[in-house]
């Protein structure tokens, strides 16, 4: 017959057995990457660090290659090993269910007007000053495809990049037939010469209906004036809102941008 100290030792194993996975699974994770959310922030660590600033615009909890990216790429070990060393990394998220302050959403609607952010995701590359020198969005191939092609930033911006013999091994790893990582200095990161081009890929394929119910065949989606769609542009996603509605053209309104475009039919 046990006695009931062994009862309570069995007891007392039993719930260590039970809730110390829960607890290890619940703390910090040592292989994960560090994020911040203030750009003043992240240019005071990027100049004291000889690092370059990974600016991720995502809609973290609705954008469907956000999430592929972060999974793929973001969560992976060997991309946090190389960012810790290499990399400051600015999360600009716009959820739809998440919470966040009214302050930090004002603050991510500013950074994504300044960098003139028509979809996500969007990665933006930025010197410690601030200044966008190359900017992507999702691209398959995992940590070693992204790594490959955003390691030779750091010797164009500072000659040499620090943690460079980390680095360096990660790089070698990285893929090296052409269809999993693109080769050239950029690859698929294309150097900043502006706003991007997304908006440009929209087109006005209808306009059907009279009145209150006239409708704008955008791409493939049908609305009214006053709707909202999002739209798959290649790899980014695009909120389109209906601005107006012409005889032969339509008005819209891109993620984050303030100014009207006009979508002319068949053009």
């Amino acid at each position: 017959m046990l006695s009931s100290f062994s009862i309570r030792s069995l007891a007392l194993r039993g719930l260590l057995t039970f809730c110390l996975p829960l607890l290890l699974a619940c703390g910090p994770s040592s292989n994960a990457a560090s994020w911040v959310t203030d750009l003043n922030t992240a240019k005071a660590t990027a100049a004291r660090e000889n690092r370059l600033i990974l600016v991720n615009f995502t809609g973290s909890d609705w954008c469907g290659w956000c999430i592929r990216l972060k999974s793929e790429v973001f969560d992976q070990a060997a991309f946090a090993s190389y960012a810790n060393q290499n990399l400051v990394l600015l999360e600009v998220d716009f959820p739809r269910g998440k919470p966040m302050s009214p302050e930090q959403a004002d603050a991510n609607q500013a950074l994504a007007q300044r960098f003139h952010v028509q979809g996500y995701p969007t990665l933006i590359i930025l010197n410690p000053q601030g200044v966008e020198i190359a900017r992507t969005g999702y691209r398959p191939g995992g940590p070693s495809a992204f790594i490959s092609q955003l390691h030779p930033l750091h010797s164009q911006v500072f000659g040499s990049a620090p943690g460079s013999s980390t680095a360096g091994a990660i790089t070698q790893n990285a893929p090296k037939d052409k269809e999993e990582a693109p080769s050239g200095l950029f690859g698929w990161l294309r150097k900043a010469k502006g706003p991007a081009a997304t908006g440009e890929t929209l087109k006005l394929k209808g306009l059907s209906g009279v009145g209150a119910n006239r409708l704008a065949l955008i791409n493939s989606e049908s609305l009214k004036v006053g709707d909202d769609a999002r739209i798959q542009l290649g790899d980014r996603c695009v909120r389109v809102h209906c601005v107006e509605i012409k005889d032969k053209s339509v008005l819209v309104k891109l993620d984050s941008l303030p100014e009207v475009k006009e979508l002319e039919l068949g053009k």
